[in-house]
């Protein structure tokens, strides 16, 4: 299950836009204080349940970690480029501290039986 990460979303934003809109970004999802406030998409506890009965727990994992802070998408269409990239997210997914700068976070991941 992943949620939206406030706080990439703010640093997105500054990288893309500046910091009026990281600003911006912080005030409307925070009410203007502390991003660490802000709280995940929020999972009924039936829906908790089953899902816990078929999750293993992990300890977090952030998408989007580099792709969303690049602010030239031209260069993304590179293939040589993208595939950089795609090594970059991948060794930062699940690293600290950069999996928290992800677009996207997770905190349980689900395995078919």
């Amino acid at each position: 299950m992943i949620a939206p990460n406030p706080v990439g979303r703010v640093l997105m934003r500054l990288t893309r836009e500046g910091p009026r809109a990281a600003l911006e970004e912080q005030a409307r999802r925070h009410g203007g204080g502390d991003v660490r406030r802000g709280a995940p998409a929020h999972v009924g506890r039936g829906g908790r349940r089953s899902w816990s009965r078929r999750a293993s727990r992990g300890g977090g994992y952030g998408g989007r970690t580099a792709n969303d802070l690049l602010t030239d998408d031209d260069a993304k269409r590179d293939p040589a480029y993208f595939e950089r990239l795609l090594a970059l997210e991948l060794a930062w997914c699940d690293q600290e501290p950069y999996r928290r700068f992800g677009g996207f976070c997770s905190r349980v991941v689900a395995e078919r039986p």
